[in-house]
C-alpha cells in the first residue's frame, strides 16, 4: 500500500514485480526478473520488516531459492532492483524530522543481526554528503 501512495505522489521507487504463492511459475519468474531487473536483484517477502526472508541474488542460480524463502514468511514475494548504495534513514517524532544518519552495518547488508545485536552497525550523524545521496534518491519500503 505505501508504494501505490507514494507512486501516487510522484516519489521514485525501485522497479520490481510481485509473485503469488498460489500462481507461482518459476520459469516466468526467472524471465521476468532476468527482463526487468536483472542481477543481482533483491527478492523478499511482500509484508515483511526488518530483512526478514530477504536475499540478495547475485545470479539467476540464486532466484527459485530466495523466491522459496520469501513465500515462507508471506504469501506474496517481492522483487526489486538491487542498488548498491548507503543505508540512510530519517526518524520522525510527533511530526518532527530528526537529523538523517547514515547506517554501516558490519558485514554490508543491514540484516536482522544488525539491526538488532548490539554493535553490529555504526550510525553516522550528521551525514557528511547528504546533498550527494539526495541527488538520485528513490525510495525503498
Amino acid at each position: 500500500m505505501s508504494k501505490i501512495l507514494f507512486q501516487h505522489y510522484g516519489i521514485k521507487l525501485l522497479n520490481g514485480s510481485l509473485f503469488r504463492k498460489i500462481i507461482l511459475n518459476q520459469k516466468q519468474v526467472l524471465e521476468m526478473i532476468k527482463k526487468d531487473l536483472g542481477f543481482p536483484c533483491v527478492i523478499k517477502p511482500n509484508d515483511q520488516g526488518s530483512t526478514v526472508g530477504l536475499t540478495i541474488c547475485k545470479d539467476e542460480s540464486e532466484v527459485f531459492a530466495a523466491v522459496n524463502l520469501a513465500l515462507e514468511f508471506s504469501n506474496i514475494a517481492l522483487s526489486e532492483e538491487y542498488i548498491d548504495g548507503h543505508e540512510i534513514t530519517v526518524g520522525i517524532i510527533e511530526g518532527t524530522a530528526l537529523p538523517a544518519l547514515e547506517i554501516k552495518p558490519k558485514h554490508g547488508l543491514y540484516d536482522y543481526e544488525c539491526k538488532y545485536t548490539s554493535g553490529m552497525s555504526e550510525y553516522i550523524v550528521p551525514l557528511k554528503f547528504l546533498k550527494m545521496y539526495l541527488k538520485n534518491f528513490r525510495c525503498r519500503l
